[in-house]
């Protein structure tokens, strides 16, 4: 592959891992109430927020030399951190939030 195309998949790698840990953020803000345990406290926040940065870290690194191993791997952990903070706050939105509700049907009905 060439360089510019190692760049663009570099880059959103690194895009989609973060846009996956700001989602979680957000599910978890938007479950704040209806979930005891939401993850909306200052340490886990901050923790979510700190994950940020292995992807960045990562997409420096094999940016600037795609052979960099380590920067591949800090993208995987990125992407695979991402996926798992998102899907553990859609999980709980799904199993807790909105438990009982039917696809495709507003409340109540």
């Amino acid at each position: 592959m060439t360089a510019r195309v190692l760049r663009w998949v570099t880059g959103c790698v690194a895009a989609v891992s973060v846009a996956l840990i700001a989602g979680g953020v957000a599910l978890s803000y938007a479950d704040r109430h209806l979930v005891l345990g939401s993850g909306w406290d200052f340490s886990s926040v901050f923790e979510e927020v700190t994950f940020m940065a292995i992807p960045a870290v990562g997409f420096v690194l094999a940016s600037r030399r795609h052979g960099n191993r380590i920067g591949w791997i800090f993208l995987g952990i990125g992407l695979v951190d991402g996926l798992a903070f998102f899907c553990w706050r859609y999980g709980q939105r799904g199993l807790v939030a909105a438990a009982g509700s039917r696809p495709g049907r507003p409340r109540g009905s």
